[in-house]
Order: C-alpha cells, then sequence, then structure tokens
C-alpha cells in the first residue's frame, strides 16, 4: 500500500505551509500506512487520491444541504444521511457518510460503530487505504481516527493524539469530543483491567 510523508512532532509548519506531497497524512509513523486523514481538499483532489491509492472515503460531515461535505465523486446524490453508498465514479471509491456536527452536543458514540466497521473493511480487504476526512480535518475526523485507535490497538486518548499530531500537527478534537474520547479510553482500559484480575483468579 501507498505511504505518506509524516510530519514529525517537533514540525511547527502550519498546513498552508506545507508543501502538496505532505498534505496527504497517513499514520505510517505508527505501522498503519494505509489510514489516511484530512480535510475536504484531500477529498475533492483526484490526483492525489488515486496517487495514494484511496478506496475508501468515510465522510465526517452532514449532507451539503446541511452545510457538510458533498461526497465528490458518487455518480448520484443520496438521500441517506448516514451509511455506506457504494455508488461511486466507475466504481473506483467507496464512500461512508457520518453526518456529525463539531460542535458541544454532538454525540460521538451513536457513530463509533460505523465509523469503525468501514475502516476496518479496508483494513481487512487490503484493496486500498482509506481517508477519513471532514471540512478542515482538525476536530470531527481526528476524534474519529482516534476512538479507533483507542478501540482496535488499545491507545489511552493521550497516546492516540501524540500519534495523530505527528502526522498532522493541527489535529485538535473539540473540548467536548476530547472528554468523550478520554470517557471511552477509560471504560476500554477498566475493561482489559477487569478481564486480566479475573483471567488471574
Amino acid at each position: 500500500m501507498a505511504t505518506a510523508t509524516v510530519l514529525t512532532k517537533s514540525t511547527t509548519t502550519t498546513l498552508e505551509d506545507r508543501k502538496e506531497e505532505d498534505i496527504y497524512t497517513s499514520l505510517e509513523n505508527i505501522g498503519l500506512p494505509w489510514l489516511y486523514f484530512g480535510d475536504k481538499t484531500m477529498a475533492k483532489d483526484m490526483h492525489n487520491l488515486r496517487q495514494h491509492h484511496i478506496r475508501y472515503i468515510l465522510n465526517c460531515t452532514p449532507t451539503k444541504t446541511e452545510g457538510g461535505i458533498p461526497n465528490y465523486y458518487t455518480t448520484t446524490t443520496s438521500s441517506v444521511n448516514a451509511g455506506i453508498n457504494k455508488r461511486s465514479l466507475g466504481g473506483m471509491f467507496e464512500y461512508c457518510r457520518i453526518p456529525m456536527q463539531d460542535n458541544a452536543t454532538e454525540s460521538l458514540s451513536i457513530w463509533y460503530d460505523t465509523a469503525w466497521n468501514f475502516i476496518d473493511r479496508c483494513r481487512i480487504r487490503e484493496d486500498g487505504n482509506i481517508l477519513v476526512h471532514c471540512n478542515w480535518g482538525q476536530s470531527r475526523s481526528v476524534s474519529i481516527i482516534i476512538s479507533y485507535l483507542i478501540k482496535y490497538y488499545r491507545y489511552t486518548y493521550d497516546d492516540a493524539l501524540e500519534a495523530v499530531q505527528k502526522a498532522r500537527p493541527e489535529a485538535s478534537p473539540n473540548q467536548s469530543f476530547e472528554k468523550q474520547l478520554i470517557k471511552l479510553s477509560k471504560e476500554l482500559q477498566s475493561r482489559i483491567t477487569t478481564t486480566t484480575i479475573t483471567n488471574n483468579k
């Protein structure tokens, strides 16, 4: 699978300063080169989507009529707000939309399973890479990526955030998302601890 140039933690350049080839960031730094995340520009750039072998696109925004980002290369407009839309340009992309709002009242937990299953679909099939995006690539898409690392790779919130920010320094879940992700991390860590204690009895 394709890899991307990943920025180190010490990098201080802004998104505007970064070169085109650096904008496509994956989690190669933690051994997940197939998992890309970013903004609407990345989702629209056909040349780079193809260059980075993107086949799956997880759109973490509402529909365009509700202020979100369109699935740019679907062959038909779908009235379905959430879920997988397999109809894409020449079968090149498989889309999934989770209509998240970037505000203090949005619940991440209602989208976890849909997002996790779609990301894992890419991991299992190994027939292309995935792009998880929102509008600016700072909060919604980043929160979904962090939740995936917490769930499947047993990262703590802080470790997941650090890994994501190494690849994309501007990554910053809003305060509400941060609290929800910390809660998820603690719940899963607690289950692991409980299971370990039970097995050792």
